[in-house]
């Protein structure tokens, strides 16, 4: 088995429920700069479909952190969340389009904890199994 990591970072867009409309931000390097906020907060990122994608191949989005993530969906699609490997992981090999918008949704955040939101890269992981 081969693992193939795409970092989903740089330009993010942030909402929540008191918000007009979204504010761009810069993930993870602006993490630190964002408010605390102790209410729902949607991270939004848009991303093409990786090339070379075959039909063997899984797909996972993988989000380093111990944060609450109440919600996570792709394409408007909610993902079942997997956290057993300390990881917020989703299998995204279906829902995978051409053009694809992934919303992570916290219950709150704390910029000073880089490790309980987005403060690392979230990853679009490609496994690809041996073949014999």
């Amino acid at each position: 088995m081969s693992l193939h990591r795409i970092r989903l970072q740089g330009p993010w867009e942030w909402t929540t429920s008191a918000s007009r409309e979204p504010q761009r931000v810069k993930l993870p390097d602006e993490w630190g700069t964002l408010p605390v906020w102790n209410a729902e907060v949607q991270f939004i990122r848009r991303f093409h479909r990786p090339t070379g994608i075959t039909s063997q191949d899984q797909l996972y989005i993988s989000i380093p952190t111990r944060g609450l993530v109440i919600h996570l969906h792709l394409n408007q699609m909610r993902l079942e969340i997997d956290q057993s490997t300390g990881l917020v992981r989703a299998n995204v090999t279906r829902p995978l389009n051409e053009h694809n918008e992934l919303v992570v949704t916290f219950s709150a955040i704390d910029p000073a904890r880089p490790d309980q939101g987005l403060g690392e890269p979230v990853g679009l992981e490609i496994v690809t199994p041996d073949l014999e």
